[in-house]
């Protein structure tokens, strides 16, 4: 698999990918829009620009995308699959304000995963607004959203899901879970679901809530201490998607960031 490293803004150009490679887009990237094009092939893209708006385009190819959120405080993207197979990751540990915009529409039987992990903390908000069409049969949208809150902060779910008429056999399934850290923060989950087809699986999950005191309880009598256990909780919650980075040096440095967002 070929690896490409995109450190400057020549990516704010189209860029089309039509062969097996590890796509890796720098933190110096700061080109305020960017199309990619990935078609009939493998591909991993890691992204740790500040760039704005994306527009992502899949055909008949299978691809992971992790997002690490890099100091901005918008985001617009629009994801457009075709007959692939996607997983769209975000992990947003940045100490700013938030709003992301994702809209993504799946045809001619795709699935697509997006999975959110998201810390809101020093009076910070975070809002996802995610809207998700599935407008041909058979197609799968699975979108998994969690958020940690603290210091007087809010993280907010807006997840919409839409199946069009004669989009027979479509499977949708949302899940928002948000953990608060004190009685001045905020969560806010808002499921939706818009469908026109009878013949389909839809079905939605949200949770809002303290940690689990019985939890903490147990670990801590286990010889870990209320900081330990609260971190392993947590951490918990996310490291599934941060260890789905081949880079050592990448990885350590989110679960260490993390580890400081939750103590």
């Amino acid at each position: 698999m070929d690896k490409i490293i995109v450190s400057d803004n020549s990516i704010s150009k189209e860029l089309t990918i039509n062969k097996d490679c590890y796509l890796l887009i720098n933190e110096d990237v700061q080109t305020k829009e960017y199309k990619i094009n990935i078609i009939n092939c493998k591909a991993t893209i890691i992204d740790m620009s500040k760039t704005l708006k994306k527009n992502l385009y899949f055909e008949n190819s299978e691809t992971m995308v992790i997002e690490i959120i890099n100091e901005k405080e918008s985001s617009d993207l629009f994801i457009n699959n075709v007959n692939s197979k996607i997983e769209y990751n975000i992990i947003d540990l940045e100490n700013s304000n938030l709003r992301y915009v994702l809209k993504e529409e799946v045809k001619d039987e795709g699935s697509t995963d997006i999975n959110i992990a998201s810390v809101g903390y020093k009076k910070k908000n975070k809002e996802y607004v995610v809207n998700t069409s599935n407008l041909s049969p058979r197609t799968t949208n699975n979108i998994n959203c969690f958020g940690i809150v603290k210091d007087k902060s809010l993280v907010k779910y807006d997840v919409s899901s839409f199946i069009k008429k004669g989009a027979k056999e479509a499977i949708v399934k949302q899940n928002s879970n948000i953990l608060l850290f004190d009685k001045e923060s905020c969560g806010q989950n808002n499921p939706i679901l818009l469908i026109e087809e009878n013949d389909v699986k839809a079905n939605h999950g949200s949770s809002i809530g303290k940690i689990d005191d019985d939890i903490v309880f147990y670990l801590c009598s286990r010889g870990l201490s209320k900081l330990e256990a609260t971190n392993l909780i947590c951490l918990g919650k996310v490291e599934y998607l941060v260890n789905k980075i081949d880079d050592e040096s990448i990885r350590d440095s989110l679960i260490n960031k993390f580890k400081e967002r939750v103590s």
